[in-house]
């Protein structure tokens, strides 16, 4: 049965030194209990790690975040704000959606896209 789903809670963006995100996703998926082992149904290890661990870590536009806190209950709305921290790498999050027509990861996609965005729309009208 389908419901609306309040989601709020943290994600600290990862910073990947000296390995790709592919490789750190496959590290993070064995640490986690895959084994070394891409399931069939995945496309590459970031499939699997966002979808099979999206309760400790999301990938999205190559880069990887770790979910610090993730709460979720029922509620009544459709929405996914960010909240960016200058000089972190800490993104607060909240949004609300109904699970009948979209998902977590979904919302939390479309979010980071329109985070990126209002960024670059900042730098370009901060540089005229």
């Amino acid at each position: 049965m389908s419901t609306t789903e309040l989601h709020y809670g943290k994600l600290l963006k990862l910073e990947l030194v000296d390995i790709t995100l592919e490789a750190a996703c496959k590290e993070a998926c064995t640490r986690l209990g895959d084994f070394d082992v891409l399931q069939a149904y995945y496309e590459c290890w970031a499939d699997q790690l966002k979808y099979g661990h999206h309760d400790k870590y999301f990938v999205h536009d190559g880069q990887m975040y770790g979910i610090l806190q993730h709460h979720e209950s029922e509620d009544g709305d459709y929405f996914m704000k960010l909240y960016e921290s200058k000089g972190s790498n800490i993104i607060d999050f909240i949004g609300e959606f109904y699970n009948g027509g979209t998902c977590f990861n979904e919302m939390l996609e479309e979010a980071l896209d329109n985070l990126k965005l209002d960024n670059q729309k900042k730098e370009l009208n901060g540089k005229s």
